[in-house]
C-alpha cells in the first residue's frame, strides 16, 4: 500500500495492479502501474471471458 493514495467510490482495480496514483469515482483502472482505462463504467470489462 502506498500511503496518500486514493482510491475513490465505486472504483474497479484489476488484479495485481500496482496502484501508485489517486484512482477517481467510478473508475476502472489497471495494469502494473495502474492506468484507468474507462471513467464511465465502472468493472465493465469484469464480465469478459478470454478464451
Amino acid at each position: 500500500m502506498v500511503e496518500g493514495v486514493l482510491i475513490r467510490d465505486n472504483a474497479t482495480i484489476g488484479a495485481g495492479s500496482v496502484v501508485t496514483k489517486d484512482i477517481p469515482a467510478n473508475a476502472t483502472a489497471a495494469g502494473d502501474y495502474a492506468k484507468v482505462l474507462n471513467y464511465n463504467h465502472p468493472g465493465r470489462y469484469i464480465n469478459n471471458k478470454w478464451l
